[in-house]
């Protein structure tokens, strides 16, 4: 009975240090991010923004928009394309300053044209909803006190566009 308090006192102070050990996992856990990207389809640059939030020290979450100024497709015909991302990423290699991951998630793809004369493959002359599944890998980089980033995903849907992106994560 004696070592009652002194067994509370233990476990109070090892639950304590569990819980920093878990904070400092996942320290810095939200991050803004924005950058530049081209996609394959439209055959354009893109402008890229978003946000990442850090579950662990394997999974994240992110969302994301990326505007892709006016292009052409291989038909030659002109439109704009905006697309909204929710992905899922899994860390693979975690190491200090450097990050690979898979990522996989959704995309909603909007294409859009102002020419009445344009026919988009849904049969509308001003826009369509394409909604597909995201498959990609990324890799992550440190430089001080923002994060480089490079990433590749490919949109499973009828819009099929592969989107390559790169830019900065700050975190807030």
């Amino acid at each position: 009975m004696k070592n009652l308090p002194f067994i509370f006192v233990l476990a109070f102070i090892s639950f304590g240090i569990s819980l920093t050990a878990t904070a400092q996992d996942v320290e810095g856990d939200i991050f803004l991010e924005g950058g530049f990207g081209y996609g394959s389809k439209i055959q354009s640059l893109a402008i890229q923004a978003g946000g990442l939030y850090t579950i662990n020290s394997e999974f994240r979450v992110s969302a994301d928009a990326i505007y892709h100024f006016p292009g052409n497709d291989s038909h030659g015909l002109e439109f704009t394309w905006l697309e909204v991302n929710t992905n899922g990423h899994y860390l693979f290699i975690n190491q200090e300053g450097m990050k690979f991951y898979f990522l996989g998630g959704l995309n909603f793809a909007k294409l859009f044209s102002d020419h009445d004369d344009i026919r988009l493959p849904s049969g509308d002359s001003t826009e369509q909803l394409y909604i597909g599944l995201n498959i990609g890998a990324g890799y992550e980089l440190s430089l001080g006190s923002v994060l480089g980033f490079i990433e590749g995903k490919y949109a499973l849907s009828s819009a099929h566009q592969l989107v390559l992106t790169g830019g900065v994560r700050i975190p807030i």
